[in-house]
């Protein structure tokens, strides 16, 4: 299959109009459902520690469409989520399915330990929805950080960071503002 799709996608996901819009339905939704959000499993996620002997970090998420955490699959919602729902009806027309679509959020001081996805079939896309702490260097103070095989990178608000989670993949929160991001599964373009 062609890679195509995914420009698209892209595309789609960092106009500044949808992302603006994504944003403001996640804070919409967050207002009016303060305890709303799942937290991680532990189950699942059993590899997030804080660091610097900080106290309180936290992973969670809310979930939009597709296989919940833990729980069976569910249709997007548009009266809760407009923008979103309609974002992923377009995605749909590129002929590349979204698996999941969640918003995350890591507190500061989080660090998800080295870990991989189960398959490769499928990417990751974060949206930035919620963006202020800038991607850290090299482990300088400060900042959001994630390596993936081995390549560091990080968020940007209204952009899209894209990865294949079967590689070994970890985050490290060392900045001081929350992180949301719009995480979408989505079928490998390439498979």
């Amino acid at each position: 299959r062609s890679t195509e799709p995914l420009s698209t996608v892209f595309a789609l996901l960092e106009r500044s109009e949808t992302s603006a819009a994504v944003a403001a339905e996640f804070q919409q939704w967050e207002t009016a459902h303060p305890d709303g959000w799942l937290p991680q499993p532990e189950v699942l996620h059993d590899d997030k520690v804080c660091l610097d002997g900080r106290e309180g970090c936290y992973w969670k998420v809310w979930h939009v469409a597709g296989k919940a955490p833990l729980g069976p699959a569910s249709p997007c919602d548009a009266s809760a989520w407009p923008a979103v729902c309609g974002l992923l009806g377009a995605i749909g027309t590129t002929g590349l399915n979204v698996r999941t679509a969640q918003f995350s959020e890591l507190g500061p001081g989080l660090h998800i330990r080295p870990h991989c996805g189960a398959t490769n079939d499928r990417l990751v896309l974060h949206l930035g929805v919620e963006v202020k702490d800038g991607a850290s260097k090299n482990g300088s103070s400060g900042g959001l950080e994630m390596l993936v095989g081995g390549e560091v990178g990080g968020w940007s608000q209204g952009r899209v960071t894209a990865f294949d989670d079967s590689y070994e993949h970890e985050v490290l929160h060392r900045g001081q503002h929350r992180r949301v991001v719009l995480l979408l599964h989505i079928d490998h373009p390439a498979l």
